[in-house]
């Protein structure tokens, strides 16, 4: 990676190349903001993103070159699929093989990254770390001192500790063989509606105890959905629980309105703040919103504070 590489202010944590097949030919793209309840045609630079969101402006941006690179390199997959789609009869894409293992290995990767680089996730990991430090700090206090103590980090330290979970290389390892296990399906809508996507877009849901999650990649009845365009949807199934689906593995699926309105549903749910389409059609975002509560992550704290002392056990402590 070069050290000249210029500048980047606006980084983007859901990628332009990816909200490229959601805008128009000028790049703009249909937005509907959950906290306003407006909708907005906007220019694709300006959404997904934030100031200097993985490195600041005052020395080498390797995060946002990493992501620049990589890319690039998935770009040329997802226009594969979705030109395969639209230049195909489609009675003969259900015997369409999608990905080659190459592929499919690079645009695991890519995803597991996706699931883990956006503000949503950085929220949760800064969350997650102020509530471990929090039951730590308890661990080495007398039961009951300080019940409402909660420590906050200085917001200085987001993008580190974000950038710790995000490159963490045996995760993402273990994430992406994870999905590549799965069972991979393009699915299109059998009506003229349109899907969504997100500030969010990579969804996990559960069909076992019936939730969305924020994580819970390798679970059985794990359901992935990461939208490509307004037509298609890449759905990736947890192998044993959902083994009903192989016959689709690696092929193109037509699927009913209602089950591609649960994939919306899911998308204006888990969003952060904006749902993406390419047109303006977001009455069900809509009405998702004005019914659902707000996304809440629940902590387990007797689980967080056995983490802690377990962590500082093995650094050498002794615990009280």
């Amino acid at each position: 990676m070069s050290d000249k590489w210029p500048i980047v202010k606006r980084q983007h944590y859901v990628p332009e190349m990816y909200l490229r097949n959601f805008a128009d030919h000028r790049e703009y793209i249909w937005a509907f903001n959950k906290e306003t309840r407006s909708v907005f045609n906007t220019p694709i630079k300006n959404v997904a993103q934030e100031r200097y969101f993985y490195d600041d402006a005052d020395g080498p941006q390797y995060v946002e070159q990493y992501f620049s690179s990589l890319e690039n390199d998935i770009a040329p997959i997802l226009r594969r699929i979705i030109s395969t789609f639209y230049l195909s009869d489609v009675h003969r894409l259900v015997n369409k093989t999608i990905l080659t293992v190459a592929d499919k290995t690079n645009l695991a990767w890519f995803i597991a990254t996706q699931f883990l680089r956006t503000s949503d996730m950085r929220a949760w990991v800064t969350d997650f770390h102020e509530k471990l430090i929090t039951a730590y700090a308890k661990t080495q206090l007398p039961s009951g001192t300080l019940r409402n103590l909660r420590i906050k980090l200085k917001k200085d330290s987001y993008q580190y500790s974000h950038a710790m979970f995000m490159f963490d290389e045996k995760l993402v390892t273990k994430l992406t063989e994870i999905l590549f296990e799965q069972i991979w399906t393009v699915v299109t809508r059998s009506d003229d509606g349109v899907f969504y996507t997100s500030d969010t877009p990579v969804i996990c849901f559960n069909h076992v105890d019936g939730t969305l999650q924020v994580g819970g990649l390798g679970k059985p009845g794990i359901e992935v959905i990461y939208p490509l365009n307004s037509r298609l949807v890449l759905v990736i199934r947890e192998r044993s629980y959902l083994q009903r689906f192989s016959a689709f593995d690696n092929r193109y699926a037509l699927i009913e309105g209602e089950s591609a309105d649960t994939y919306n549903e899911w998308q204006a749910l888990m969003a952060r703040r904006l749902v993406f389409c390419g047109m303006d059609q977001f009455e069900q975002a809509k009405e998702v919103v004005a019914n659902a509560p707000k996304k809440k992550v629940e902590f387990d704290e007797s689980r967080l504070n056995k983490q802690a002392r377990d962590w500082f056990k093995s650094s050498g402590g002794k615990d009280r």
